[in-house]
């Protein structure tokens, strides 16, 4: 995948976990170990809390890294929910989620940012004095201002607020991460450990991982499906029920923007976004229309087509000429942006939604110790993560 920025010590802090695969039951009663499958921000967040509560925890994850999924690959919005006008559960969670994402990750939040949101003047499925009505009724501070640096087209946009939305640095956020796994005790970590097989068993789950050589077979009490795009894949492991879901095969463009410290997002419709990457200089680029590559409904993400067909320099650089033609009649300055690299994922959203666009983070028991976690915001990961670790103790404590 071009352009995935890694940490210099994620490997290192990796390798420390992992121990050729050997897992390493650290906890005085080895019957009670909880594995969680997916190392994604939803993952990791998860084993932390049940760790805390005094359970060994195990992270199956299948790549070599930890967290260069969706959980990297995305607008690093600490959300408040300004662009789901259309969905009040989307906007209530992100309400509740801030602070505590917030608190919990600290030096990874850029807070010295100025964040617009517009509203254009006509294709948006949002007027905007419904908009500003909206922010009023959630009391979502805002602020009627354009953004300074910019030549907005404002014959196109019908209000501009600027918000105290920030961003996170989701390289800083992956390195905090695993600096706090690298200090628990009772949290093992397996890398290149893909879950093949899962048995129910009497004590809880048979779960094996690892391919050829390396596979292995371990006893869980209790699991937690955290793997997002692979969700279904791991529930027919247990012979599950399988769910309907849109699967969008996503390009974030990453790009050197001649403005600083400065995102902004025109909404609600065939529009786009540019956010700061972080603390970088960079900015991450989306269109609604451009990014999404490709979009199936169905129970697998059945593309035509993978991530290296895409990927090469010729089509990265036509599709970003794409998003130059499309931004110029409202951004003077998109002619100034420098081409860097891109960034994929698949994204996984609830299918038929777009009446709302709803974004739910949603947790589910599918059978009696076997937990899915449906991510919908990435900051709902703290209160979500601390939501389904006291699902688990109850849970356990209950089996013991």
């Amino acid at each position: 995948m071009t352009g995935i920025t890694t940490a210099g010590n994620v490997t290192k802090m990796v390798d420390k976990h992992k121990k050729n695969n050997d897992v390493k039951i650290l906890r005085d009663n080895p019957k009670q170990v909880v594995g969680i499958i997916g190392g994604g921000i939803f993952g990791i967040l998860t084993a932390l809390e049940v760790a805390k509560k005094g359970y060994s925890v195990i992270i199956f994850e299948k790549e070599k890294d930890v967290i260069t999924g969706a959980s990297l690959v995305n607008h690093c919005r600490v959300h408040m929910g300004y662009h789901y006008p259309r969905d009040k559960k989307t906007v209530t969670q992100s309400l509740k989620a801030k602070t505590p994402f917030e608190n919990f990750f600290g030096k990874s939040i850029v807070r010295k940012i100025n964040n617009y949101y517009m509203v254009a003047k006509e294709g948006s499925m949002t007027d905007h004095r419904d908009f500003l009505s909206f922010c009023k009724k959630t009391n979502l501070p805002h602020k009627i201002s354009w953004p300074s640096g910019l030549k907005i087209s404002k014959e196109k946009i019908a209000v501009s607020v600027k918000v105290p939305e920030k961003v996170f640095d989701a390289n800083r956020k992956r390195d905090f991460l695993l600096k706090k796994i690298s200090r628990e005790k009772n949290i093992t970590l397996l890398t290149d450990a893909e879950v093949v097989d899962i048995k129910k068993s009497n004590d809880g789950f048979v779960v094996s991982h690892g391919l050829g050589e390396n596979k292995k077979i371990t006893n869980c009490t209790a699991l937690v499906n955290a793997t997002y795009s692979a969700i279904n894949h791991i529930n027919n492991l247990l012979g599950l029920p399988l769910q309907t879901f849109q699967y969008e095969l996503c390009e974030l463009p990453v790009a050197l923007a001649p403005w600083k410290g400065t995102g902004w997002m025109i909404m609600d419709g065939p529009f786009f976004s540019a956010m700061p990457f972080g603390y970088s200089k960079n900015h991450l680029f989306y269109d609604v229309e451009l990014s999404v590559l490709e979009r199936t409904i169905g129970k697998t993400p059945n593309f035509k087509f993978g991530i290296d067909y895409y990927d090469t320099k010729k089509r990265r650089l036509e599709r970003f000429n794409k998003y130059k033609e499309k931004w110029k009649y409202w951004i003077g300055e998109i002619k100034g942006c420098r081409y860097l690299y891109s960034m994929y994922t698949t994204r996984v959203v609830l299918p038929k939604v777009e009446k709302t666009d709803m974004r739910p983070t949603i947790i589910k028991e599918l059978m009696p110790g076997f937990w899915q976690i449906f991510s919908g915001k990435v900051t709902t990961s703290v209160p979500g993560s601390i939501e389904i670790s006291n699902k688990i103790d109850r849970f356990l404590k209950r089996k013991s």
